[in-house]
């Protein structure tokens, strides 16, 4: 979708997340990535969180690995927080499916 009706006018409601997409090829230092000769990712980005997951394909199987950053405590997304709020990164990656549909 065109962005071109909010640039002229940055006071208009504009989308509640933002998706953007990713692809690696081994060279992640993450031991999780090291197996795999590449890795799709999807991120979304929301007021307050950014989720990222990880798969084989890009946004269909198995999620491999996940990211979760609170943006209202941690802007330099230092403390991946996913595995200890599963609830919000399940929502998020809810979300994500339904956005690339």
């Amino acid at each position: 979708r065109s962005f071109v009706d909010l640039l002229e006018n940055p006071d208009l409601a504009g989308p509640e997340v933002a998706l953007s997409y990713n692809l690696t090829y081994g060279i992640s230092n993450n031991p999780s990535f090291k197996k795999f000769r590449r890795l799709h990712a999807v991120t979304m980005r929301t007021k307050d969180y950014r989720y990222i997951q990880w798969q084989k394909e890009l946004g269909q199987g198995e999620i491999i690995f996940q990211e979760l950053y609170d943006h209202r405590i941690d802007p330099d997304e230092k403390n991946n927080i996913a595995e200890t709020n599963p609830e919000i990164a399940d929502s998020l990656s809810k979300s994500i499916g339904k956005n690339l549909r």
